[in-house]
């Protein structure tokens, strides 16, 4: 690979990898991922696998690294998706009061 071409790649996976921070951040710091769509979640993270394999596959490790660092951001966002384990034992799921952080409990005490 030429020196221009390895430049060219290096740039699209720094710009393609970072683009996903901020998403990253805002969802963990806010424990929230409504707003993303849970099928466009697992599309991108289906085609950010299959562009892993294919750089295993030609072992170019600037494909392998980027979609690595990708891959990692997106399971992020899918785990706040999907719901996240909470000290209380409910599950948060990215949505309504439980992602605020406060307690959920479906137990209701008997009146005295």
């Amino acid at each position: 690979m030429s020196a221009i071409e390895t430049v060219v790649g290096a740039a699209a996976a720094v710009c393609t990898t970072i683009a996903n921070v901020p998403q990253v951040a805002k969802t963990w710091r806010t424990r929230r991922a409504d707003d993303l769509s849970l099928k466009m979640l697992i599309l991108l993270m289906s085609g950010i696998a299959l562009w892993l394999v294919y750089g295993l596959l030609k072992w170019d490790l600037l494909i392998i690294l980027a979609n690595i660092a990708t891959f990692a951001l997106l399971a992020v966002l899918l785990y706040v998706k999907l719901g996240y384990p909470a000290e209380d034992g409910n599950r948060h799921n990215g949505s309504g009061s439980a992602a605020t952080g406060r307690s959920v409990s479906t137990h209701r005490e008997p009146p005295p």
